[in-house]
């Protein structure tokens, strides 16, 4: 009897602690999902200092405004428009991308909550602010080949925006299928597709895509392993080609040797 009893209020224990979990990660999720950045005063800084680029804010439905850049090269020159990862001020990628393709222009805003972007991120709000930030784009530097470019989080939101605006390619750095799967990949005793309000689903874009793509992987990558990029493809509708950077991680993949190269191969030899 003694020890059931231990048993007992040692099996209560345990589910009260399970439930705890649960709760923290339903309640935290936000903070999980959209961490943000501190903004990045180094690239600021650049901008400024940069005669091609320029300040750019795009006003959304609400309201919210959204702050980034826009480096114009000029001469019909195809546009790049990059989608940040969730703990990346946006703005951090235009000194590198402006040296290594410096035949393509630039553009990117944080999202919201991002950077000095206004409002709170939410996954409904950020599908829908992509729209209207390529619609913006284009009336900002005419009919020009546009090419999305979304890394982690942001590769979700760059498949949103080619399934439903003409992108001339897309470059996809360690994508994957959903959130709610990276989730229950890393925490296989939760449920979270019950707990998630941010799944960022992918595949039902992925059957809608038309561009030319490229799928760039971190080959040790352990927050959105492998087996997820190879789902999205999996389902991928258009022309795609994948690159794997041996023994990168999902935040270093972009100091790998191999990176550049990779992206500026891709934009030169696809149609």
């Amino acid at each position: 009897m003694y020890i059931g009893s231990i048993l007992s209020v040692a099996g209560g224990t345990a589910f009260l602690v399970y439930l705890g979990i649960m709760g923290y990660m339903y309640v935290c999720q936000r903070s999980m999902v959209f961490p943000g950045a501190d903004v990045d005063v180094v690239a600021r800084s650049w901008i400024t200092r940069t005669p091609e680029a320029r300040t750019w804010t795009v006003t959304m439905h609400d309201g919210v405004v959204l702050e980034g850049a826009l480096l114009d090269r000029g001469n019909n020159s195809p546009v790049l428009l990059y989608w940040s990862g969730n703990a990346e001020d946006a703005l951090s990628f235009f000194p590198e991308a402006a040296r290594h393709i410096p035949e393509i222009s630039l553009a990117s805003l944080n999202y919201r909550g991002f950077g000095e972007s206004q409002g709170e991120p939410t996954q409904d709000a950020l599908k829908q602010d992509a729209l209207a930030v390529f619609d913006a784009l284009i009336k900002a530097v005419g009919n020009r080949p546009v090419i999305v470019f979304g890394r982690s989080l942001g590769t979700a939101i760059a498949a949103h925006v080619a399934a439903r605006r003409p992108v001339h390619q897309i470059i996809m750095l360690t994508p994957f299928d959903s959130i709610t799967a990276v989730g229950q990949s890393q925490y296989p005793w939760l449920p979270v597709r019950f707990l998630l309000r941010h799944g960022f689903d992918v595949l039902p874009d992925a059957r809608n895509v038309h561009a030319s793509t490229l799928f760039l992987l971190a080959g040790d990558d352990t927050i959105t392993p492998l087996p997820r990029a190879y789902a999205l493809q999996a389902v991928w509708s258009a022309p795609s080609s994948l690159v794997v950077l041996e023994h990168a991680g999902h935040n270093d993949v972009i100091d790998h040797a191999g990176y550049w190269p990779a992206i500026v191969e891709f934009l030169s030899g696809s149609p």
